[in-house]
């Protein structure tokens, strides 16, 4: 999971460069409206099939096939509404190009609904090597698409030629990599129901609280501060998403067969918090550090603003850690309804925080918003969780104090040599090799501590000898 991940963002890394310099914040920022409105009506009607069918266990032919069948009927819906409601979108964000996007991409919302439901399989058991195969394949040729059709239409449309070709691509590789094909049936809607509530109600409120900052700007800015934000968000919550989520998706599996085979899931929610600790923290804290560097090279002058975005959302960004792997856990173990009500929290605070910073401090408010929910729900997250497996507060202090220290030596490494966490952009030769002293002190600075304190610690089961050895396995196999 975490190679797709890395392959997807080399691919994501050469489109954003490439896109960022031929197309105008303007144009993310369309895109970025419309891709919202779409996922608020798949947030509405995400039921969770695929992890009901996991968390059950077993197998069978109708288990699937019901899934398949309402997965369609979600997807024909869902794409009946975007098109029946794509001027009233246009009219709401005052952005009459919106209508037009809608339409494109109700044809992908209704090809989601006809995916092989079979893949399910891969993850149940554990085949994340043809999970790999069905993420990798259709990001390639999207990205293809994306910047072919950016040269050549210099426009939003661009993206959405890539989001379709996506589609298209990931559609037809569920039916080549699985050998089973679905049928319409119903006959285990109930079996599936129990779990997809909950799913459905925790997705609902996940998206009101990862796509309120969307709205807020949206609705009383304009296109262009969407995309700014949007990309200082994406930058800022890199570890997030190339490390963590990826992990939770096998970690889900995972997690479950432990629960099945009454496994107690309390030591393996505190070490798996350690090992990810060790990449997630620096690499989180050296984005934000290094962010106006980023946007000077990478992005161009004309993402200015999106520098003081990134730093704080980047800043904040190691609390999601806490977040996913202890919703995963309450997932696999059956307390998903925990997951709702924090999540649901949450939704409601974001939203109100972001409209009520965004009326005093403009898009900074809300990223100081956005920054500050995400630490307190971690933290919730962890408490709720270490009760519901209990987990002992010490043993989670015992895995995460080392990184932790590391971290914050790196921090004031950085701060103190006078490299991280600047706002201004200097000259392209002078800010790569302000960004590469700044790696080169964060990074020094972060092993160095790591390896004082794992020797005056005296650990005998180190998770930093386990994270050298699954990576030197993990590319052996590779």
């Amino acid at each position: 999971m975490i190679l797709w991940r890395l392959g997807t963002r080399g691919l994501g890394v050469i489109s954003t460069l490439i896109l960022a310099h031929v197309l105008v914040p303007q144009d993310f920022g369309v895109v970025a409206i419309a891709t919202t409105y779409v996922t608020a009506f798949d947030a509405i009607s995400a039921f969770g099939l695929q992890d009901a069918i996991i968390r059950i266990g077993g197998s069978g032919e109708k288990l699937h096939d019901t899934a398949f069948t309402l997965s369609i009927v979600r997807g024909a819906l869902n794409a009946a509404i975007v098109v029946l409601t794509a001027p009233l979108a246009a009219s709401f964000f005052n952005e009459p190009r919106i209508a037009a996007v809608l339409y494109m991409l109700a044809i992908v919302v209704l090809l989601e609904g006809f995916e092989n439901i079979g893949i399910v399989d891969f993850r149940r058991d554990m085949r994340f090597d043809k999970d790999f195969q069905l993420f990798m394949l259709p990001r390639l040729v999207s990205v293809t698409v994306t910047i072919c059709c950016s040269l050549i239409f210099r426009s939003y449309w661009a993206l959405i030629c890539g989001i379709l070709a996506l589609r298209l691509v990931r559609l037809a590789a569920t039916y080549v990599l699985h050998p089973y094909r679905p049928r319409l049936s119903v006959a285990e809607w109930r079996q599936l129901s129990g779990f997809s509530f909950w799913t459905w109600a925790t997705s609902i409120a996940g998206f009101t609280r990862d796509r309120s900052w969307t709205i807020v700007i949206g609705r009383f800015f304009d296109p262009a501060s969407v995309g700014s934000f949007t990309m200082a968000s994406e930058i800022g919550l890199l570890p997030t998403s190339e490390l963590i989520y990826p992990i939770c998706r096998a970690l889900f599996s995972g997690f479950a067969l432990a629960r099945h085979e009454g496994t107690n899931l309390a030591p393996a929610f505190a070490r798996t918090l350690g090992v990810l600790a060790i990449p997630v923290l620096p690499a989180a804290i050296g984005i934000s550090a290094v962010g106006n560097y980023v946007v000077a090279f990478a992005l161009g002058s004309q993402w200015g603003n999106s520098i003081s975005i990134m730093q704080i959302i980047a800043a904040c960004s190691p609390f999601t850690l806490l977040t996913a792997i202890g919703g995963t856990v309450m997932d696999a173990s059956g307390n998903i309804r925990n997951n709702f009500w924090i999540v649901a929290v949450s939704a409601v605070i974001g939203v109100s925080a972001s409209a009520i910073m965004a009326s005093y401090y403009g898009m900074n408010g809300i990223a100081i918003a956005t920054g500050t929910l995400m630490t307190l729900e971690g933290l919730v997250f962890l408490v709720v969780t270490m009760r519901s497996v209990r987990a002992s507060l010490g043993d989670i202090f015992y895995r995460l104090w080392r990184p932790i220290i590391a971290t914050l030596a790196m921090s004031a490494a950085l701060w103190g040599s006078g490299y991280g966490w600047q706002l201004s952009i200097g000259p392209a030769v002078e800010n790569v090799r302000n960004c590469a002293i700044a790696i080169s002190i964060g990074a020094i600075s972060y092993t160095a501590v790591m390896l004082v304190l794992w020797k005056l610690s005296g650990d005998k089961d180190p998770l930093e000898v386990f994270v050298l050895n699954t990576v030197r396995k993990s590319i052996a196999r590779t």
